[in-house]
């Protein structure tokens, strides 16, 4: 799954070689989505609700991606991509593609996002 994940972060079309900000971030919900389109036959795919604000669901396939791309960050085996969160101070909704609503918006340390970084 990792690796998988690494290829969407590695090939965000947004991607501008000369722009000072480097490579754009993805949030966790946005993996979520490209990662059930690119692979919809996946057991975690299958499995497991996208998530969102709604859904009344204990796990859902945005918490795995952030979790396993955390944890590898943390654990130091993931040195082609870097981890952040957006804050959510200020923000009261935050929509992606298919209705889907943030649902974690009032929980600290904020909204996962990762990028590519060679």
């Amino acid at each position: 799954m990792i690796q998988e994940l690494v290829t969407i972060l590695s090939e965000v079309e947004e991607y501008e070689e000369s722009h000072h900000l480097g490579r754009p971030f993805l949030s966790a919900y946005q993996l979520a989505i490209a990662f059930s389109e690119r692979y919809p036959t996946h057991h975690l795919v299958t499995s497991l609700p996208l998530g969102g604000l709604g859904t009344n669901e204990p796990q859902s396939l945005t918490q795995q991606i952030a979790r396993t791309l955390s944890s590898a960050l943390r654990n130091q085996q993931l040195p082609s991509v870097e981890g952040g969160f957006i804050s959510h101070k200020f923000i009261d909704e935050m929509r992606f593609r298919g209705n889907v609503s943030v649902s974690t918006l009032k929980t600290k340390p904020g909204h996962s996002i990762f990028r590519y970084i060679g």
